[in-house]
């Protein structure tokens, strides 16, 4: 799909990077998923590790928003495939190297059931992480990056899937449209995915 600005958010540029790191990392911070993911590893600055491979691939994956007082970010991922080059490896490799082999297991059997739940072929859109600043929480902006978008892709009649580990978050999806397909249990964690209807 091509890249749209809408009104209040626009398409990130690299020079964004650092504010999207930021925005997403300060979001995710307790979130239920990324404490799984992580639990394994002991490196003090894991979530903000994870958070920029996540923002590095969506770079090279999807499209990344942000909003005008780059106070909220989203990313999406799509069915564009990342060619294999010397970034995708070294990007891999380090988060290897900085999480360690246990946090990548978890990485992996994630990145599993998300191709369980996604399409194998054809266009597809995944709302990987949308976060908004503390700060600016509670001020329509999660709302404002996340509609626009919506309605582009339903209008090119794109199948949009996301999943959750906050059991909150899924009355927030379902009046945005979104339909619980499958709960996946680990352990104490519940991860719930959605469609779009």
């Amino acid at each position: 799909m091509q890249q749209t600005t809408f009104t209040g958010i626009r398409p990130a540029t690299t020079a964004d990077r650092q504010a999207v790191i930021a925005i997403i990392s300060s979001s995710f911070q307790d979130d239920p998923c990324f404490a799984w993911l992580l639990e394994p590893s002991d490196h003090p600055e894991k979530v903000r590790i994870l958070t920029t491979y996540l923002v590095d691939e969506t770079f090279a994956n999807g499209q990344v928003y942000i909003t005008d007082d780059q106070m909220g970010a989203a990313l999406w991922h799509t069915s564009k495939a990342e060619p294999m080059s010397w970034l995708y490896v070294k990007r891999n490799l380090s988060l290897l190297w900085q999480l360690g082999i246990g946090s990548i297991r978890r990485c992996l059997r994630m990145q599993h059931y998300k191709t369980d739940h996604f399409p194998t072929e054809g266009s597809y859109a995944y709302l990987a992480c949308i976060g908004v600043l503390p700060q600016a929480q509670g001020k329509g902006l999660a709302n404002r990056l996340l509609t626009p978008v919506l309605q582009q892709y339903t209008a090119q009649r794109i199948p949009i899937f996301l999943e959750t580990a906050n059991a909150t978050n899924v009355d927030i999806y379902e009046r945005k449209g979104f339909s619980l397909t499958d709960t996946v249990q680990e352990n104490d964690l519940s991860i719930y995915f959605m469609r779009h209807n």
